[in-house]
Protein backbone atom coordinates (compact mmCIF):
# COMPACT_ATOMS: atom_id res chain seq x y z
CA UNK A 1 0.00 0.00 0.00
CA UNK A 2 2.70 2.49 0.67
CA UNK A 3 4.44 1.89 -2.87
CA UNK A 4 0.90 2.79 -4.30
CA UNK A 5 0.73 6.08 -1.93
CA UNK A 6 3.90 6.92 -3.13
CA UNK A 7 3.40 6.19 -6.90
CA UNK A 8 0.61 8.10 -6.43
CA UNK A 9 1.91 10.98 -5.00
CA UNK A 10 5.01 11.14 -7.51
CA UNK A 11 2.66 11.62 -10.47
CA UNK A 12 0.76 14.18 -8.33
CA UNK A 13 3.69 15.80 -8.02
CA UNK A 14 5.01 15.35 -11.86
CA UNK A 15 1.07 16.76 -13.67
CA UNK A 16 1.46 19.64 -10.77
CA UNK A 17 5.20 20.45 -12.40
CA UNK A 18 3.62 20.30 -15.89
CA UNK A 19 1.00 22.59 -15.33
CA UNK A 20 3.14 24.98 -13.84
CA UNK A 21 5.50 24.99 -16.97
CA UNK A 22 2.46 25.60 -19.44
CA UNK A 23 1.37 27.93 -17.47
CA UNK A 24 4.85 29.73 -17.81
CA UNK A 25 4.97 28.94 -21.51
CA UNK A 26 1.63 31.07 -21.49
CA UNK A 27 2.57 34.60 -22.38
CA UNK A 28 -0.57 37.47 -21.51
CA UNK A 29 -2.00 39.75 -24.32
CA UNK A 30 -0.78 43.00 -23.34
CA UNK A 31 -3.02 45.49 -22.98
CA UNK A 32 -4.20 48.10 -25.80
CA UNK A 33 -2.62 51.74 -25.19
CA UNK A 34 -4.85 54.28 -24.70
CA UNK A 35 -6.46 56.22 -27.23
CA UNK A 36 -4.48 59.45 -28.68
CA UNK A 37 -6.80 62.22 -29.54
CA UNK A 38 -4.12 63.01 -32.15
CA UNK A 39 -4.63 59.68 -33.61
CA UNK A 40 -7.98 60.10 -33.38
CA UNK A 41 -8.49 62.98 -35.19
CA UNK A 42 -5.68 61.60 -38.06
CA UNK A 43 -8.41 59.17 -38.54
CA UNK A 44 -11.29 60.99 -38.35
CA UNK A 45 -9.24 63.26 -41.11
CA UNK A 46 -8.15 60.45 -43.34
CA UNK A 47 -12.37 59.15 -43.79
CA UNK A 48 -13.02 63.33 -43.97
CA UNK A 49 -10.80 63.43 -47.09
CA UNK A 50 -11.70 60.07 -48.73
CA UNK A 51 -15.22 61.01 -48.71
CA UNK A 52 -14.05 64.55 -50.31
CA UNK A 53 -12.15 63.35 -52.85
CA UNK A 54 -14.70 60.58 -54.14
CA UNK A 55 -17.39 64.18 -54.30
CA UNK A 56 -15.06 65.60 -55.92
CA UNK A 57 -14.35 62.52 -58.67
CA UNK A 58 -18.35 62.78 -58.87
CA UNK A 59 -18.11 66.43 -59.97
CA UNK A 60 -19.34 68.05 -56.77
CA UNK A 61 -17.98 71.30 -55.87
CA UNK A 62 -17.34 71.66 -52.78
CA UNK A 63 -18.45 74.78 -50.47
CA UNK A 64 -17.69 74.05 -47.07
CA UNK A 65 -15.80 71.86 -44.42
CA UNK A 66 -16.64 71.96 -40.70
CA UNK A 67 -14.87 69.91 -37.79
CA UNK A 68 -15.57 69.90 -34.42
CA UNK A 69 -13.41 67.73 -31.68
CA UNK A 70 -14.31 66.86 -28.12
CA UNK A 71 -12.23 65.12 -25.69
CA UNK A 72 -14.91 65.28 -22.60
CA UNK A 73 -14.81 62.03 -21.11
CA UNK A 74 -14.65 60.15 -24.56
CA UNK A 75 -13.00 61.25 -27.68
CA UNK A 76 -15.73 62.28 -30.62
CA UNK A 77 -15.99 64.30 -33.85
CA UNK A 78 -18.49 65.65 -36.27
CA UNK A 79 -17.74 66.77 -39.52
CA UNK A 80 -19.96 68.16 -42.21
CA UNK A 81 -18.89 67.73 -45.57
CA UNK A 82 -20.95 70.47 -47.84
CA UNK A 83 -21.25 69.74 -51.34
CA UNK A 84 -23.76 71.47 -54.26
CA UNK A 85 -26.83 69.43 -53.48
CA UNK A 86 -25.10 66.83 -51.04
CA UNK A 87 -24.26 66.93 -47.54
CA UNK A 88 -22.57 64.01 -46.08
CA UNK A 89 -22.14 64.26 -41.88
CA UNK A 90 -19.41 62.15 -40.61
CA UNK A 91 -20.38 61.11 -36.89
CA UNK A 92 -17.14 60.05 -35.14
CA UNK A 93 -16.51 58.04 -31.89
CA UNK A 94 -14.19 55.89 -30.85
CA UNK A 95 -17.40 53.41 -30.01
CA UNK A 96 -20.74 53.68 -31.69
CA UNK A 97 -23.97 51.92 -29.94
CA UNK A 98 -27.16 52.30 -31.10
CA UNK A 99 -28.20 55.57 -29.28
CA UNK A 100 -24.93 57.06 -30.94
CA UNK A 101 -27.16 56.15 -34.33
CA UNK A 102 -30.25 57.39 -33.15
CA UNK A 103 -28.48 60.96 -32.02
CA UNK A 104 -26.43 60.24 -35.79
CA UNK A 105 -29.99 60.72 -37.46
CA UNK A 106 -31.55 63.35 -35.33
CA UNK A 107 -28.27 65.41 -36.04
CA UNK A 108 -28.42 64.97 -39.72
CA UNK A 109 -31.95 65.82 -39.90
CA UNK A 110 -31.46 69.51 -38.17
CA UNK A 111 -28.40 70.22 -40.38
CA UNK A 112 -30.79 69.35 -43.52
CA UNK A 113 -33.11 71.94 -41.81
CA UNK A 114 -30.55 74.45 -41.09
CA UNK A 115 -28.87 74.18 -44.23
CA UNK A 116 -32.13 73.92 -46.68
CA UNK A 117 -30.32 70.82 -48.27
CA UNK A 118 -32.61 67.86 -49.03
CA UNK A 119 -29.83 65.09 -49.42
CA UNK A 120 -27.95 64.79 -45.66
CA UNK A 121 -26.08 61.67 -46.29
CA UNK A 122 -25.60 60.51 -42.23
CA UNK A 123 -22.24 58.30 -41.82
CA UNK A 124 -20.68 56.62 -38.74
CA UNK A 125 -17.30 56.58 -38.04
CA UNK A 126 -16.07 54.20 -35.54
CA UNK A 127 -13.29 51.58 -34.15
CA UNK A 128 -16.24 49.80 -33.30
CA UNK A 129 -19.60 49.06 -33.22
CA UNK A 130 -22.13 47.14 -30.96
CA UNK A 131 -23.89 44.21 -33.18
CA UNK A 132 -27.14 45.98 -32.74
CA UNK A 133 -25.77 48.86 -33.52
CA UNK A 134 -24.22 47.97 -37.32
CA UNK A 135 -27.07 46.18 -38.17
CA UNK A 136 -29.55 48.93 -37.20
CA UNK A 137 -27.89 51.85 -39.01
CA UNK A 138 -27.69 49.22 -42.23
CA UNK A 139 -31.58 49.31 -41.62
CA UNK A 140 -32.02 53.30 -42.03
CA UNK A 141 -29.32 53.73 -44.23
CA UNK A 142 -26.68 55.27 -42.15
CA UNK A 143 -23.68 54.79 -43.84
CA UNK A 144 -20.72 53.17 -41.70
CA UNK A 145 -17.03 54.00 -41.98
CA UNK A 146 -13.76 51.65 -39.59
CA UNK A 147 -11.56 54.29 -38.50
CA UNK A 148 -7.88 53.15 -38.14
CA UNK A 149 -8.20 50.68 -41.59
Amino acid sequence: MVGAVSLALEKLAALESLSESLEEGVEEEPAAPPLSPYRFMDHVRTVTTAFMLGGRLEGARLVRIIEDYGFSDTLWARVILWFDGLVFYIYAKPYVDVGDIDVLVDEAGEIAEKLGEEQVVPVAAAYEYSYDAERYAKSIEVEIVRLGH
